[in-house]
């Protein structure tokens, strides 16, 4: 078993422990809660579909645009509802609203990006994303720090995540021994993102 597929394993359980440790406290917590509740849920469905086409070695592109769409609603809304200013909700709102008409300009200009890697929508969607957890960060130096491991592990993987796939655009400069490294490390990455949702429901959220 490859290191890759050893962290893909990895990743799921922790996917599922957290979907079962949300949805337990699903009910009496808040809105925010909820939604990502939802997108745990959903990030559990995604991964382990491309688990499955990856060991059938089928392609999962139209999945990628799905995945990176709907987190990139969920987790905006997300976002909305923690971060305690209407005039910054009214930033996120507008910018989330121009991100989605940007690609779906791009998508009706190109249609073949539908069956092919879009880094643009990779870039604009978790760029925005980091965007918002930074956000975030600055309003709860004014506020209460609920949430903030949680923040913590969105910042972390969507920067790091970003940066590998901005560097596999160079793919044909990079050696495959370098590639497969990024791909381990973006994992890895991944799996840190699900240990501190684990903690900030644990500390916080149970």
């Amino acid at each position: 078993m490859t290191p890759l597929r050893l962290i893909s394993y990895i990743s799921i359980l922790l996917l599922i422990i957290n979907s079962l440790l949300y949805l337990k406290s699903f009910s009496r917590n808040s809105k925010a809660f909820k939604l990502f509740t939802i997108f745990i849920v959903f990030t559990l469905v995604i991964q382990s579909t491309f688990l499955i086409l990856a060991i059938n070695r089928i392609n999962n592109i139209l999945l990628i645009h799905v995945f990176y769409i709907i987190q990139f609603l969920l987790l905006s809304a997300f976002y909305m509802e923690i971060i305690n200013s209407k005039r910054i909700t009214t930033i996120i709102r507008v910018l989330s609203l121009l991100v989605l008409l940007i690609l779906l300009v791009q998508y009706v200009v190109f249609p073949e990006l539908f069956v092919s890697f879009n880094m643009t929508e990779v870039l604009l969607t978790s760029c925005s994303l980091i965007f918002y957890s930074a956000l975030y960060f600055y309003k709860s130096l004014e506020h209460n720090k609920s949430y903030s491991f949680l923040n913590s592990g969105v910042l972390i993987y969507l920067t790091g995540s970003s940066l590998i796939f901005a560097t596999a655009n160079f793919t044909s400069l990079i050696s495959r021994e370098i590639m497969s490294v990024l791909w381990v490390l973006n994992s890895v990455l991944f799996v840190v993102f699900q240990l501190l949702i684990m903690y900030e429901w644990k500390r916080s959220l149970s």
